[in-house]
């Protein structure tokens, strides 16, 4: 990432920034959270500027490296993209992922309900985008923009609602079943989330290009 700052506490905040955005693209074609840890900045003048000290790695994902190359190169032609939408759905996104690869302890309850939160967000993550219906939003209509078909929204989304619902009662009641229940539906959600913000920022790319 290169940035043009007059300050270097800007530039490293500024590029934690894209960093972020640039890791949460990335998610979307991934099968697995990840995240971004910045090292080292270089100065104009060539100088490294080290950002914080290395850590010992605990844990090894293997990834298809080709795959990996061809969601890089899309996430960060998706830079540019400025739209408050697409960033705040991200961070949901990003954050149900986090949830999601919290380290297992000894007590599957505790899981299972951490997990279970974790729906909360990829719904949130979700009607960012296409609407809220119990905050009285065109949730109807958006998803026909993105080029989705007039079943979509009650045959794949609606149905995710339902389970929206025993996710809040599991999350507030504790109810072991309902969890378990809940985190079973989340393959689910998360590629309906991965779908929908892909459209979505294929639909910012397509404006994009008319205004260019």
């Amino acid at each position: 990432l290169s940035v043009e700052v007059e300050e270097i506490g800007l530039a490293e905040g500024v590029c934690l920034l894209l960093m972020r955005q640039l890791v949460r693209l990335i998610m979307l074609r991934q099968g697995c959270f990840m995240e971004g840890i910045p090292v080292q900045m270089e100065l104009e003048d060539g100088r490294a500027r080290p950002i914080r000290n290395a850590e010992t790695i605990a844990e090894v994902t293997a990834y298809s490296l080709p795959a990996l190359q061809a969601a890089i190169a899309v996430a960060a032609n998706r830079l540019v993209l400025r739209d408050t939408r697409l960033e705040r759905s991200l961070e949901y996104f990003g954050h149900a992922r986090y949830l999601m690869d919290v380290p297992r302890n000894e007590s599957e309850d505790h899981s299972l309900f951490i997990q279970s939160s974790a729906f909360l967000f990829y719904w949130k993550s979700l009607t960012t985008i296409l609407g809220d219906p119990a905050m009285r939003e065109s949730h109807q209509t958006r998803f026909l923009q993105l080029g989705f078909p007039k079943e979509f929204w009650n045959d794949r989304v609606k149905p995710m609602k339902l389970i929206r619902d025993s996710a809040d009662v599991a999350h507030r009641s504790l109810d072991l079943e309902a969890a378990r229940a809940v985190v079973s539906e989340i393959p689910r959600i998360d590629l309906l989330c991965r779908e929908v913000i892909e459209a979505y920022a294929e639909h910012l790319d397509r404006m994009a290009a008319l205004e260019g």
